[in-house]
């Protein structure tokens, strides 16, 4: 029992630091689609 939660813990943690890489490429993404949208921001018109 306890080496089955050990490897369950394993998995966790180790799925854990997947996605603390998948959030920090997403968080860069997300800030260069703001300076991105920053920079292109115009009247809703011109898309029109």
């Amino acid at each position: 029992m306890k080496v089955e939660g050990q490897q369950i813990v394993s998995k966790l943690s180790e799925r854990i630091g997947q996605l603390e890489v998948e959030i920090a490429i997403l968080s860069i993404q997300n800030e260069q689609l703001k300076k991105e949208n920053e920079q292109h921001e115009q009247p809703q018109e011109a898309f029109a």
